[in-house]
């Protein structure tokens, strides 16, 4: 074999050790492609199902499972959340240790309870905190059904006890939206709305209906003042609150049966009463009234007999005494009894 046959093979292996050294360079240099760990995202959420006003919310895991960095650290993401129904918009959220959590809120973006309807709610995962990045993955839809909120009506009737021929009408609001807390521990407010209140004798003739309109965050009860009813009949009274905004509220009406006492009796006499007097001069005078003139003439009278009595005494006492009554020391004179005048010589 001569030299140049033998230089052959030796410079064709020396070529391919050079370019597998190459291809192994170039193999252990490159940058390796973002893992696609969208499949292995995993949330399936259950449906939520709840009246409005309700609190809800809903909690989920997406973690990369085939990672190894992520089941030993938080792998924090991040998840942009849409959501579309009676209103719709988005928000963004965090992922820690993998797991996603959504409630009434929306982020925070609703502290009011949100309209009733069906919403459906999806999002976006992103890692920007890992290296590589994994691809982005979506999350499963979440449904939130929002039922109106159901209520009823209590209706009651009853007799003034201070006036028994009027009644007092009351009607109340009942459900669970009237008591549970809204999202920041408050109180509900009663939606805006007009009360009905009607009340229907058996023959179908309405005695009485009135419209008594309520100011959002207002009373869930109300009361009216029904005055003098037909006596001794049955009514069926009914109430019905309307809301502004009907969508949100399911309310069944109310009704009550009342039945009015009968008319009081005309009162009888139950003492016989007196005499009436003797009439004067056509005149009927009372039994005080002859008392008090008998009393006057007794009056009277002894006047008149006290004045008599002094009248005549001076003149008595005038006859009785002597004609020329001496007075003492005086000498006795002719006109004197038992003495006898004596003439001169």
């Amino acid at each position: 074999m001569t030299d140049a046959q033998q230089r052959g093979p030796r410079t064709g292996r020396r070529l391919g050790a050079v370019l597998g050294s190459l291809a192994l360079l170039l193999a252990l240099t490159a940058v390796p492609a973002a893992p696609a760990y969208a499949d292995d995202v995993s949330w399936d959420p259950s449906p939520v199902d709840v009246e409005f006003g309700q609190y809800w919310s809903s909690t989920g895991q997406a973690a990369l499972v085939s990672s190894t960095s992520c089941l030993f650290s938080s792998c924090p993401g991040s998840v942009t959340y849409r959501y579309t129904g009676p209103i719709s918009g988005s928000f963004t959220g965090d992922m820690v240790y993998g797991w996603v959590w959504v409630d009434a809120t929306l982020g925070g973006t609703h502290l009011s309870p949100l309209p009733a309807g069906e919403y459906t709610i999806t999002g976006t995962f992103t890692y920007p905190f890992m290296s590589p990045a994994p691809a982005p993955a979506e999350l499963t839809p979440l449904t939130v059904t929002i039922e109106p909120a159901a209520m009823t009506t209590d209706v009651r009737v009853q007799s003034d006890p201070a006036a028994p021929t009027n009644a007092l009408v009351s009607v109340l609001l009942r459900g669970g939206y009237l008591t549970r807390g809204d999202i920041d521990g408050g109180i509900l407010p009663i939606p805006a709305g007009t009360w009905t209140i009607t009340a229907t004798a058996d023959d179908g003739t309405v005695a009485l209906e009135e419209e008594i309109p309520t100011p959002s965050g207002g009373a869930s009860a109300v009361n009216t003042y029904w005055r003098a009813p037909d006596p001794g009949s049955t009514f069926r009274v009914t109430a019905t609150f309307a809301p502004d905004d009907a969508s949100d509220f399911a309310i069944e009406p109310g009704a009550a049966s009342f039945t009015t006492a009968d008319a009081p009796p005309v009162p009888t006499p139950t003492t016989t009463p007196a005499p009436a007097p003797a009439p004067v001069d056509g005149a009927v005078i009372p039994l005080w009234g002859l008392l008090l003139a008998g009393l006057v003439a007794a009056a009277a009278l002894v006047v008149v007999v006290v004045a008599l009595v002094r009248r005549r005494a001076p003149a008595e006492s005038a006859e009785d005494a002597p004609a020329d009554p001496d007075a003492v020391g005086d000498e006795p004179d002719a006109g004197d009894p038992g003495t006898t005048e004596v003439e001169d010589a």
